[in-house]
């Protein structure tokens, strides 16, 4: 079932569901109504595509949620007490998920539906903020956590995935550092095959469209850095045409090679020792791009941040707290194409000696017919 269906099977369950009340029934269909409208226009889009269908999909299991905890009152007549005490049962982790756990993603609920449009629609978001004065210090320090892996563990564990279409896509998500989700709506078109015009080396140009791009993630044209996603793309691009997708699989699919792969690389994150994710990756390269001396001006552009965002800074604190050393910034192929090039010189070194070599030859060989030549015309000539 694609996700335009998924939605609509959700969005129909949700708004004729008998045991809400009609009052948040009518609600929430207006809710939905204006944020499809608002999604699309936003966006430049004429209907709706699978990042907005995942957005709206994802209102619709908060907005369940927050209705049950309210016991299904009438939003219109949430009192200042109700919404205190909801509050007070998420912090104290008394609200539990359907796996039976307190609810990790509570600024989610506070953010997206207690302190925005959908109180805002009831006249409650007011009272909301009121009360939720700040999400708790545990997600705040969670906010804050540092987690990585290095590039020596991220090529130790690509190195054992087999599939040369499951290396790429993690290799663009270490060489491009944008979000795996975004990387896998790639199309052949978004990648330009081009030669350095000082090094005369051929990488590609990845463009990241704003449709296939997390919201406030900005739309840029990254170069890749790596020969490894080079040599990958010149492979899985071959064949296809240019409106269609270099992936034929989804996250979900991608998450079990890494996670095989994690578990035969035995690598951990760094520096609180935490298993891997396919989101580390991103955060290895920023990691790397600092030690590398790249500035937290270029690492926000190569990822796609506003440069407001705060993001970067906790790994450079943290970097700083560690003391280490920073060296010379990437450069596209690093060492290996130092050596690429250096070889190539030897090459054609080699070739033009071989040539000179060939061409003497010739010459002498054309220098003894000539004389064999002029001998010969010297012998009719006596006859």
């Amino acid at each position: 079932m694609g996700l335009a269906e998924q939605y609509k099977r959700n969005l129909d369950k949700l708004i004729n569901d008998k045991t809400i009340c009609k009052a948040n029934r009518d609600l929430f269909k207006k809710f939905f109504e204006e944020q499809e409208y608002k999604l699309k226009r936003k966006r430049g889009l004429k209907e709706l595509n699978d990042k907005v269908l995942k957005t709206l999909n994802g209102y619709i299991n908060r907005l369940r949620n927050v209705n049950t905890w309210f016991n299904n009152k009438d939003w219109k007549l949430l009192t200042e007490t109700d919404i205190k005490k909801v509050y007070d049962a998420l912090e104290d982790g008394k609200l539990l998920s359907e796996r039976g756990k307190p609810f990790k993603d509570k600024s989610s609920y506070y953010n997206k539906i207690m302190k925005s449009k959908p109180f805002q629609m009831v006249g409650k978001d007011t009272i909301a903020k009121s009360v939720i004065v700040a999400t708790t210090k545990a997600e705040e320090e969670n906010d804050k956590e540092v987690r990585f892996i290095t590039e020596e563990d991220f090529k130790k564990t690509v190195s054992l995935v087999i599939q040369p279409k499951h290396k790429l896509a993690l290799w663009l998500g270490w060489d491009v550092g944008e979000n795996i989700s975004s990387l896998l709506q790639l199309k052949v078109s978004d990648c330009k095959r081009l030669i350095d015009e000082g090094t005369k080396e051929p990488y590609y140009n990845i463009r990241l469209r704003k449709e296939i791009l997390k919201t406030g993630r900005t739309k840029r044209t990254e170069p890749t850095l790596y020969p490894e996603t080079f040599q990958l793309l010149d492979i899985e691009l071959q064949g296809k045409w240019d409106e269609e997708r270099i992936f034929n699989f989804d996250k979900p699919a991608l998450v079990k090679v890494w996670n095989r792969a994690i578990e035969k690389s035995k690598i951990k994150c760094e520096p609180d020792k935490q298993k891997p994710t396919l989101k580390d990756i991103r955060s290895g390269m920023a990691c790397h791009l600092l030690e590398k001396d790249w500035t937290t001006d270029e690492i926000k552009d190569r990822l796609g941040h506003k440069p407001s965002s705060t993001v970067i800074d906790k790994y450079v604190n943290y970097k700083a707290k560690n003391k280490k050393k920073t060296t010379k910034k990437i450069r596209v192929f690093e060492v290996e194409r130092l050596k690429e090039n250096i070889q190539e010189i030897q090459a054609r070194e080699k070739l033009k000696d071989r040539r000179i070599a060939e061409l003497q030859d010739d010459v002498k060989l054309l220098h003894s017919n000539i004389i064999t030549i002029l001998k010969d015309i010297q012998k009719i000539k006596k006859e």
